[in-house]
C-alpha cells in the first residue's frame, strides 16, 4: 500500500500567494494620544488629536521572516526571494541554518548578508529580520501650478500608478531662482509650498516615501455573519496579512486601487473645505447657486481648496478610495509547527457621514458625537493625510 507523502509548508508560500492575490493598501498605525486621561476622557480641544483619542502614522517598517537555501558562497545573496516578496532588510535579527543552529553575521545589505563563516551550499537557512517599507528619491520634481510640486514616482506594475505617500522632504530646491523652498504638507506624491514658482523652474527634491504593502481583503458574505460571532457581523470585510507583521486594533488601511463615486452638499465657512474622507482622489464637479466652480485645487488629499470664488453652499462630487479600520484578530492564531503563519482580522469600513441626506457642515460635524471632521484633522496632523 503506497504512503503519502507530506510536503513540507512554509509561511512564506502562503505570503507570495498574499503578494500575488493581495490588494495595494497604505497601513497607519493608531496610537493613543497623550491628552486622554487616567479616567479615559479625550480633550476634546487637543490640537494633536482633535478630541478623537488617538493618531495615525504611516507604518515604515515591519518585522519579516524568509527561509531559503545557501548558495555556498560567503556573501550569501538574498536578491531573488526578497524581489519575489516585494521587501528589503533593514535590520536582521537572527540567522539559523538546519533548524536551531544561529549563526554570526558579519554584515548584511538590503539584500545580502555575510556569515562569520561560510556555509556550504544547499543548506537551510532562516533570516528573521525587520523590513524596510520605504523608499529613497533623489532627482528632479516637477511645479504643477496651485502651490503643489509634484514627485515624478511611478510604481512597477499594470497601471503605472503611485501606490505610496511621501512621509518626508530632506531638501525641496529651485535651481533657476537658487533658493531652498519650504515644504507645507506632503501626501500621495506631490509637495504643497510656500513659494511662489514658475512651471519652467528647475526642482530637485531628496525625499522618502512608503510603498503600498499587498494584504489579500475580501468581504464577510452574509452566511459568514450569520454562522460566526456577533463581532464578524459588524465587520464589512477580512484582511488577510503575514504573521509577522503586527497589525493592531484601530489600525488603518486604505485601498490603493480602488476608487468609489460619491455626492455630498457642504456648508463652508471658510477659505477651505475637508472633505469627510480619508483619500479623495479626483474631484469630478463643484456647483453652487451660480453655477459650476471650477477656480479651487485639492490638496493634503481632501482638503479643497477654494480660488477667487468662494462659496457658502455647494454639492460636490468626487472619487476616493475606501478606508477600512481594524475591529479584532480573528481567532485562532495560527503558531503551528513553530512558525508563524498569516493572520487575519476583521475590518470596519470608516463611517464617512454623520448626516443620512449627505449634508455636511463645519458646525454639525465638530458637535456630533464621532466628530468626524475631527477624525480627519488628526488623520492630517498624525501624518496620515
Amino acid at each position: 500500500m503506497p504512503v503519502m507523502q507530506m510536503r513540507p509548508s512554509y509561511p512564506m508560500t502562503w505570503e507570495e500567494s498574499i503578494t500575488r492575490r493581495g490588494q495595494y493598501v497604505l497601513w497607519y498605525a493608531a496610537s493613543a494620544c497623550y491628552c486622554v486621561s487616567d479616567n479615559g476622557r479625550v480633550n476634546p480641544n487637543c490640537p494633536r488629536c482633535f478630541g478623537k483619542g488617538f493618531v495615525y502614522s504611516p507604518v515604515t517598517s515591519a518585522r519579516k521572516i524568509i527561509w531559503t537555501s545557501t548558495d555556498g558562497r560567503k556573501t550569501i545573496d538574498l536578491s531573488s526571494v526578497l524581489q519575489a516578496l516585494d521587501s528589503k532588510i533593514k535590520t536582521v535579527y537572527k540567522a539559523y541554518i538546519g533548524v536551531r543552529d544561529e549563526i554570526v553575521l558579519l554584515s548584511y545589505t538590503t539584500t545580502t548578508i555575510t556569515p562569520v563563516r561560510q556555509i556550504p551550499k544547499g543548506v537551510r537557512l532562516t533570516l528573521d529580520y525587520e523590513e524596510d517599507l520605504t523608499e529613497q528619491y533623489q532627482g528632479p520634481a516637477t511645479y504643477v501650478g496651485a502651490n503643489i510640486v509634484e514627485v515624478p514616482i511611478r510604481l512597477m506594475h499594470n497601471q503605472n500608478y503611485f501606490a505610496g505617500m511621501l512621509v518626508a522632504v530632506r531638501t525641496l530646491y529651485n535651481v533657476t531662482k537658487g533658493r531652498t523652498i519650504p515644504v507645507v504638507a506632503t501626501w500621495a506624491n506631490k509637495i504643497l509650498v510656500n513659494d511662489t514658482c514658475d512651471e519652467i523652474d528647475d526642482i530637485t527634491v531628496d525625499c522618502t516615501y512608503v510603498k503600498a504593502r499587498k494584504f489579500l481583503i475580501t468581504s464577510v458574505n452574509p452566511k459568514t455573519r450569520l454562522q460566526d460571532n456577533l463581532f464578524s457581523q459588524q465587520a464589512d470585510a477580512m484582511m488577510t496579512f503575514p504573521g509577522t507583521y503586527h497589525v493592531g486594533r484601530g489600525d488603518v488601511v486604505v485601498l490603493q486601487l480602488a476608487e468609489i463615486r460619491e455626492t455630498m452638499v457642504g456648508y463652508n465657512e471658510g477659505l477651505s473645505f475637508v472633505l469627510p474622507f480619508q483619500s479623495v482622489s479626483r474631484i469630478l464637479r463643484i456647483e453652487d447657486a451660480q453655477g459650476e466652480i471650477t477656480d479651487y485645487t485639492l490638496v493634503r488629499d481632501n482638503e479643497i481648496r477654494w480660488g477667487s470664488r468662494v462659496p457658502t453652499r455647494f454639492s460636490c462630487v468626487f472619487m476616493y478610495h475606501p478606508a477600512f479600520s481594524v475591529l479584532d484578530d480573528l481567532p485562532p492564531l495560527r503558531y503551528s509547527e513553530d512558525k508563524i503563519w498569516p493572520k487575519r482580522v476583521y475590518l470596519k469600513k470608516f463611517t464617512t457621514f454623520t448626516h443620512p441626506s449627505r449634508v455636511l457642515s463645519l458646525a454639525s460635524v465638530q458637535s456630533a458625537g464621532d466628530g468626524l471632521l475631527g477624525d480627519t484633522r488628526a488623520l492630517v496632523e498624525g501624518g496620515m493625510i
